[in-house]
């Protein structure tokens, strides 16, 4: 029994580092979200998911969430900042490398932005806003070798 609980132990810390090691690459091909960043201009802020230009615009949807949030694949909660919340969910991209974040959080706006997950061609991210902040809408476009999908919010 004492060597079934050492297999099993050292089974689930050896899936644990595989499952680490298979994100642990930047991602660089097309159709990945090779960053995600936080930005002011003026009156307004943004959350923008920088993908390496694929042959088409990345699919992907804006829509208002609820909490509790719970990470997938792992089933664990994850807590985010703000009393409004919307779900960015990309579909059909490169989801096996590690997602730069280059986050300054939190904002008079933009309160968190947490990866909600990334499993088997799907990246959802929970954007919170903070009280009084007005989401204005999401648009994309390209920029050089990048595709853009931008959230955009107003404090």
């Amino acid at each position: 029994m004492k060597n079934a609980s050492k297999f099993i132990s050292a089974f689930a810390v050896s899936s644990a580092m595989l499952g680490a090691s298979a994100l642990a690459a930047d991602c660089t091909s097309v159709n990945s979200i090779v960053r995600v960043k936080n930005t002011k201009i003026g009156i307004h802020e943004y959350v923008v998911f920088d993908f390496k230009k694929p042959p088409a615009v990345p699919n992907y949807a804006v829509a208002a969430a609820t909490g509790p949030f719970i990470q997938d694949p792992s089933g664990l909660p994850l807590s985010v900042a703000g009393s409004a919340f919307r779900r960015v969910t990309f579909t059909g991209v490169v989801w096996t490398c590690a997602i730069p974040e280059v986050l300054s959080l939190p904002r008079p706006a933009i309160a968190d932005v947490k990866k909600l997950g990334q499993f088997e061609g799907i990246v959802t991210y929970i954007v919170g806003a903070s009280s009084g902040a007005t989401f204005l809408g999401s648009y994309d476009y390209s920029s050089g070798s990048l595709r853009k999908v931008v959230l955009k919010y107003r404090k």
